[in-house]
Formats: C-alpha cells, structure tokens, sequence
C-alpha cells in the first residue's frame, strides 16, 4: 500500500508535512515547511522563500529520526532580523537523530542552519553563503558538522556554539565573517579538526567559560584580530598542528591589532604544540584581564614545539600569568621581544632557540 502523504496549512501559512510510515524518500519542492514526522526527506528543487522580499524560515524539522537531503539544490531567503526566531534556511529545534546531508547551499538567511535543544544530529555537505550567522548550535549534544563551508556572514559570526556538549567540527572552511570565526562560549569538550578561518573581521576563534576544547590541524590567514582567543573560565583546551598567519607585524594606526593566540582573564590548564605562528603583531600572549581592573590568574600554561617566526614581538607573558613552560620552542626575526616575561614566578623553559644562525626547523624537527 502506498503510504498517504498530507499536507496541512500551519499558523502563519506555513506549510506543514505530515505522513504515515513511506518506505521512500518524500519530496521538499518548496520552501516554508515543517516535518513532524519520521522518515527520509528529498528537496527535489532549488527552493526560495515563497513571498518575494518576505523572510521564511525554509524548513524546519520538529521530528526525530529524520534525514534531509539537499541533493545538490540551494536554499534562498530574503534576509531577516537578527535575535530569537531569526530565519533560518534549516532548523532543527526540540529532536533528536537527525541528518542533514549535501551537497547543498543555503544563501541569505539570518541563519544559515540551527541546532536548539538537540542530540544527536550531523550536519554534511553544506555551503552557507552570506546573511547573518553560517551555523549555531545552541542547549544541544552529539552534534557533528562536516565537509561544510561557511563564507560572507557579514551581520554574524560563522559558528556560534553556546552551552553546548560533545559538539565535532571536522574539514570546515570559514571565511569573511563579522565579527569572529567562530564563537564557543559555556561549552563543554567541543571538537575542531581540518579546520580553515580567513579573513574574519576581528578574531578567529574565541573561547570562552569552555572546558576541554580541542583544536587539531587548524589554518587561521588574514584575521585582523587573534588567531584564537581563549577567556573567562576556560579551562584544560589543546592547540595542536596549528598554522596562524596574521595580517602584518607592525600593530595599525587603529582598528584589532593582529595577533597569534591569546590567553586571557582566568583561562587555564591550557596546551599548544606543533604550531607556526607567522606575521602578526604579537605572537603569543599569556595574561591579561578582559573583566575590569583586577587581573585574573591565567595559570598552567603550556608551549611546546612550535615556531614563532616574523612577529612585532613573540611571547609576552603578563603579571597575572602563573607556571608557564616553553619546551622546544624557536622564535625569530621578531620586531621587538621574543620573550617579554613580567611575571611573578618567571617563565621555566627547556630548550628554547632565540634567533638561529639559519632558519627555525619545522616545529615536529624541535
């Protein structure tokens, strides 16, 4: 028997897609509708909003246990408002066992894609181009988005990742986003690997208030602020196989000063190693406060087999920092300092190579 496909006008005019148990894949040939069943989901079109100029949301998925499939089509809307219920080109609110799979753009949403009160989705395939932010995810679990791309968010970060658990990012490339790459804040264990950031407006990846945060074989080029920027209470994150290109040595006159990664305001327990970090106008910084006058401990700092070639200056370690270790680390060519060290218990370090007669080696040759 076939199985009965209904199709039910929602408040607001909205589409909604209801049906039995299909043993096929249903078709989306529209934008503006919500799945509340069960099952596999086909968009068989390229699909826009269906009021011209008039913002939509254009599918939202408000079931477990459903796969959408964008077969290659591209999803557009007109734009919208930033803030709670801001349109989205897919939303997945209030599910779990979910899949999104590509290939498929999503052009001009508020929203590129999002993840609310969430387990167990994964994201793959998608290109999100311009609008406001490319992708959040936010009260959500056991999230995997890979092989996607998100570019031209001028009005929002490329991820935003708030209050979140076990959430993998794997083969992403993020460019031209306003303000940060990406954005993690009062997160838990949240996975970045193969990952690509250009281009950002100020920085590339801030952290903050998140606890084991991994970040492995990671290009950030041509952020005008940080590279990575760890804050508040974050705690126990690894950087590893990093390659960090600023945008100049010398600070500008005015706007973000170009920098590698930053340690800030009570961040602690934290690792670098097998990095390069190229071409800003400060290499490394450990210390500091973002909270007012009274610094915060940035403690348990950890810096090994990386190199820090070309920079205004390289590692400057503030008064607020506490136990911070170099181990087979090469700085070179650096406009000012290579090693500022202002702080109370000075910096123990083995093995560091200041200015070589030739070039630093690699850093997996320290």
């Amino acid at each position: 028997m076939f199985a009965r496909l209904f199709k039910l006008a929602c408040a607001g005019g909205a589409l909604c897609v209801t049906l039995g148990a299909p043993s096929w894949a249903i078709d989306i040939d529209q934008c503006d509708i919500t799945i509340d069943q069960p099952g596999d989901y086909d968009v068989v079109a390229d699909l826009v909003c269906p009021v011209a100029g008039e913002p939509c949301t254009c599918i939202r998925v408000r079931s477990s246990d459903v796969t959408v499939n964008l077969n290659g089509d591209e999803l557009t809307g007109f734009g919208g408002g930033p803030g709670r219920g801001a349109p989205a080109g897919i939303s997945l609110v209030d599910v779990e066992d979910v899949k999104v799979e590509g290939p498929g753009t999503i052009t001009n949403f508020s929203r590129g894609f999002t993840v609310i009160r969430s387990n167990n989705v994964e994201i793959d395939g998608l290109t999100v181009e311009g609008g406001g932010n490319g992708a959040r995810i936010i009260d959500s679990s056991d999230v995997e988005v890979e092989n996607s791309t998100l570019r031209n968010q001028s009005t929002g970060h490329g991820m935003f990742i708030l209050r979140s658990n076990s959430v993998e990012v794997r083969e992403m490339t993020i460019e031209n986003a306003s303000p940060f790459g990406i954005r993690l804040s009062e997160s838990e264990d949240t996975s970045f690997r193969d990952l690509t950031v250009r281009a950002s407006r100020f920085s590339a990846v801030v952290v903050a208030n998140s606890n084991g945060t991994s970040l492995e074989n990671v290009i950030m080029e041509q952020n005008s602020a940080a590279g990575m920027f760890f804050s508040g209470d974050s705690q126990g994150n690894t950087v590893k196989r990093c390659t960090i290109v600023g945008t100049g040595a010398t600070p500008p006159s005015g706007g973000p000063v170009s920098s590698g990664i930053i340690f800030t305001a009570n961040a602690t327990d934290n690792k670098i190693r097998l990095c390069h970090i190229s071409d800003t106008a400060l290499a490394i910084q450990v210390g500091g406060t973002i909270n007012g006058p009274t610094p915060q401990a940035v403690a348990d700092t950890r810096i090994r087999e990386t190199v820090i070639s070309g920079n205004g200056a390289g590692i400057v370690v503030l008064d607020n920092a506490e136990d911070t270790r170099l181990r087979d680390v090469c700085i070179e060519d650096s406009l000012f300092d290579n090693l500022n060290d202002q702080s109370a218990d000075g910096v123990r370090s083995r093995d560091l190579i200041e200015d070589p007669d030739g070039l630093c080696p690699a850093p997996e040759e320290l």
